[in-house]
């Protein structure tokens, strides 16, 4: 469990490094006989929320101030549903900072859920508009996977 939960901060400490510097990011930790890469080999993970997005890398509807937005992610392999596996939410900012981070274990159909609501300032209302992101990650047969989410 603590090894599961190691490698998907490490995975977020790469997807946020790789955001502020608009590249992909990967990492190979073989001396820790783990992997980190893109979906593959019948690893998968799709995030969505209430609005859409479903599909790999599919933006989501919009939401508004203070709206609270529902994540999902389904995570298989070979597209049958894994269950009882935690999910990382990461929810950046539209400037890219870190909003939140969130976890959810599989169901039965291999879904997991999290939430939180959009922030508000009655003093600068536009303050977070913009486009969000949210990045899923989890560890299928011992790599993590992971999908982006805009919206």
């Amino acid at each position: 469990m603590k090894r599961k939960i190691f490698l998907l901060l490490t995975f977020l400490s790469l997807l946020i490094t790789s955001q502020l510097s608009g590249k992909i990011v990967t990492a190979n930790m073989q001396a820790r006989d783990s992997n980190i890469h893109e979906a593959q080999s019948g690893r998968d993970i799709d995030v969505f929320t209430q609005k859409g997005g479903v599909g790999n890398y599919i933006p989501s509807g919009s939401f508004g101030p203070a709206e609270e937005v529902f994540l999902y992610a389904k995570v298989t392999y070979n597209e049958w549903p894994i269950q009882n596996e935690i999910v990382a939410f990461e929810a950046l900012f539209p400037d890219g900072g870190l909003f939140t981070i969130l976890s959810g274990s599989t169901n039965a159909s291999g879904i997991a859920t999290a939430s939180y609501r959009l922030p508000f300032s009655k003093n600068d209302p536009l303050k977070w508009f913009g486009n969000w992101t949210v990045i899923a990650s989890a560890d299928v047969a011992d790599v993590v996977v992971y999908d982006i989410l805009k919206f």
